[in-house]
């Protein structure tokens, strides 16, 4: 189980580093747009775009919201998994745990009638050699 959890950590770790990669990225592209339409290069005629680009500060905090919403989404997906992964091992061992238990009843069951058996053919062992002296008594 823990060598699970730790390879799902490992596995969202990678994901996480992959998803600042991205970030870092975009963050690049955004400055670089920035940047042209500072210089006053046309990067669009839409007043929308215009409006967007112009503000860094908005454009920063876009994206950073983004990744921080996104960085969220995948640490929840995370917590799903690895309680996903921790429930079916503790269900597993609960179920491993039930089934010795059994088979001990059912063992301890066995031993149980032997030993009644191994009494009662001892028990009538002693029967007939008294029954084998008293019938020598009579003889």
């Amino acid at each position: 189980v823990s060598d699970n959890v730790l390879r799902i950590g490992n596995c969202f770790r990678s994901v996480m580093d992959v998803s600042s990669v991205h970030t870092n990225s975009l963050y690049d592209l955004a400055h670089r747009l920035i940047e042209k339409y500072t210089k006053d290069e046309a990067v669009s005629d839409d007043v929308d775009v215009k409006s967007l680009i112009s503000d860094k500060d908005l454009v920063n905090n876009a994206i950073s919201s983004s990744h921080e919403n996104q960085d969220a989404k995948i640490l929840q997906k995370e917590d799903e998994i690895r309680e996903r992964e921790e429930g079916l091992a503790k269900n597993l061992i609960k179920e491993i745990r039930k089934a010795e238990y059994q088979r001990n009843r059912k063992r301890v069951t066995e031993i149980y009638e032997l030993k009644t058996r191994e009494e009662a053919m001892i028990d009538s062992k002693i029967e007939m050699e008294e029954d084998e002296d008293d019938d020598s008594k009579y003889n």
